[in-house]
């Protein structure tokens, strides 16, 4: 007997583990359903990660793309920013060059119009001495002719000398 009641529960634990079985069989069965189980879930994750993986592949292209154009920038800016030194160095000598010759020109112009200033206010000074000798040498012979005229009568040395008298007030006063 005791083999007996030790078969029946080896039969009893084999029906068991048989449903227990059949029970997880059908779990398993739901669980790898595509329409709502984790058959689903994992099918969406495999869409889903190779989806991932697509954008992750596409972004990385596009990525070097912007890093080859971000490097050709630069070198182009720094290309740039090289001519605009150059350039900014060269107007700076320019313009110290062209203000040099601007006083140069400014300190020359000055000594000539000193110089051209000298020399006419020797002329005008010389003019008033020629004027005060012509004066004094006309003056006797415009007298006498004043004295035989009967209607008074501005001639051309009475001209003249009118002319020099106010050149000598001028030069006088100076």
């Amino acid at each position: 007997m005791t083999t007996a009641i030790a078969d029946i529960a080896i039969a009893l634990t084999s029906f068991a583990a048989c449903v227990y079985c059949y029970v997880l069989g059908r779990r398993l069965k739901s669980l790898q359903n595509t329409k709502d189980g984790i058959g689903a879930a994992v099918l969406a994750f495999t869409k889903s990660a190779d989806a991932m993986s697509e954008t992750t592949k596409q972004t990385g292209e596009q990525a070097q793309i912007i890093a080859k154009r971000l490097t050709n920038l630069l070198a182009e800016a720094e290309q740039t920013c090289a001519r605009v030194e150059d350039l900014t160095l060269d107007m700076g000598r320019r313009h110290k060059r062209a203000a040099n010759e601007v006083t140069e020109k400014q300190a020359a112009l000055e000594e000539n119009m000193q110089k051209t200033l000298k020399d006419y206010h020797s002329q005008i000074i010389a003019l008033g001495t020629v004027a005060k000798e012509l004066k004094t040498a006309l003056k006797p012979q415009i007298t006498k002719k004043a004295a035989f005229r009967e209607t008074p009568r501005t001639s051309a040395s009475d001209k003249l000398l009118q002319s020099l008298t106010s050149i000598d007030k001028k030069v006088g006063s100076k």
